[in-house]
């Protein structure tokens, strides 16, 4: 009598054997071949969706984080399980040793240390850039040498209230709709205004 295809596919199942009858691969339930064909399917098959602007799942892609809100949600529970779970064990969130004391690795923290300097740096140019680039006061145009100063003094005591500094202030500004009471001056400037009551000692040199 001719088993159906389920039946057969459960036989060799128990007799450990894959769906298409030949020897498993080591660590798995299908054998090579089937497992080689399995993942050209899969491959052609995201093609296509995302050509369709979907997800790999077949659902609907957000755009912003090119996957489904399904798929992210799942992709990032799995992604801190695995980070729990190296963490516990010594090992930075990629898998190598993490450094002592610490929860990276060297490779890991240089890289998110170089990262934050660009992304600082970034949101310091767009600042800066926006109320006009260049000191105020002497026209120093080096990114390094510009810092944003309050017009009307009072910027330390501001800055404390909202608890902004460097980076954090600067999305503060661009959140705020880059307040008008704010200018560009390099940090000489800015220093010899606080030291001389608010007036820029080369105010003084003019004659």
């Amino acid at each position: 009598m001719k088993l159906s295809m389920k039946k057969l596919r459960e036989k060799r199942r128990l007799a450990g054997l894959c769906r298409c009858g030949r020897k498993r691969a080591p660590n798995s339930k299908m054998c090579r071949k089937c497992l080689k064909n399995g993942a050209a399917t899969a491959r052609r098959s995201r093609i296509r969706r995302r050509a369709a602007n979907l997800c790999h799942c077949g659902n609907e892609l957000d755009t912003l984080l090119q996957a489904c809100t399904k798929c992210t949600k799942r992709r990032s529970k799995s992604r801190k399980a695995t980070r729990i779970k190296r963490h516990a064990a010594g090992l930075c969130a990629c898998g190598r040793k993490a450094r002592r004391g610490l929860k990276r690795c060297a490779r890991c923290s240089a890289y998110i240390a170089a990262t934050r300097k660009r992304k600082n740096a970034e949101l310091k140019l767009i600042v800066v850039n926006h109320y006009g680039g260049i000191c105020a006061c002497c026209g120093e145009a080096v990114l390094g040498f510009l810092t944003i100063d309050h017009v009307n003094g009072g910027g330390t005591k501001h800055r404390h209230s909202i608890k902004k500094q460097g980076a954090s202030f600067y999305r503060w500004i661009i959140k705020a709709g880059f307040p008008s009471n704010l200018r560009v001056l390099c940090y000489n400037c800015n220093c010899g205004s606080a030291a001389n009551g608010g007036i820029c000692p080369h105010r003084n040199l003019v004659k």
